[in-house]
């Protein structure tokens, strides 16, 4: 059985409130410095499922608290909203921009997903190739 794989929206969500303007700059570590650069893609995945609520009629639910989440925790972890700073690359600018947010649909049983994964379908999301200057981080959703 071939997987396919369906993105449903692409988008950055950012912070619930806005990052205090004394903080709007972060010193990297000396140790973060010397560290090549490196984006660590994640990816959840959600089993439509009546018995645990995950279902196709309420996926717009669980997707707008899983954003809304993602949110309230970009106020409190701030830099991880920013961008490393084109001009400096020893500073993180915490300017908001947000973390990218991947939501995506697979037509196959999860289980057929995990065991056989659809790796060349993946590398086609959007961000998959991203390079700094980068997000931060990102969180992609699958259903």
């Amino acid at each position: 059985m071939e997987a396919s794989l369906q993105v449903i929206s692409n988008e950055m969500i950012k912070p619930s409130s806005e990052t205090p303007p004394h903080h709007t700059k972060l010193k990297l570590s000396y140790l973060d410095q010397k560290s090549p650069p490196t984006y660590i893609p994640m990816i959840f995945f959600y089993q439509a499922d009546a018995l645990r609520g995950l279902t196709s009629s309420n996926h717009i639910q669980i997707s707008r608290q899983l954003k809304q989440s993602l949110s309230n925790t970009l106020t409190l972890f701030y830099p991880l909203a920013g961008r490393i700073d084109v001009e400096d690359r020893s500073v993180v600018d915490c300017n908001d921009a947000g973390a990218e947010f991947i939501e995506a649909r697979v037509q196959a049983p999860l289980n057929h997903v995990l065991l056989e994964p659809i790796t060349e379908q993946l590398k086609h999301l959007p961000g998959a190739e991203m390079l700094l200057p980068a997000p931060v981080q990102g969180r992609p959703l699958s259903r």
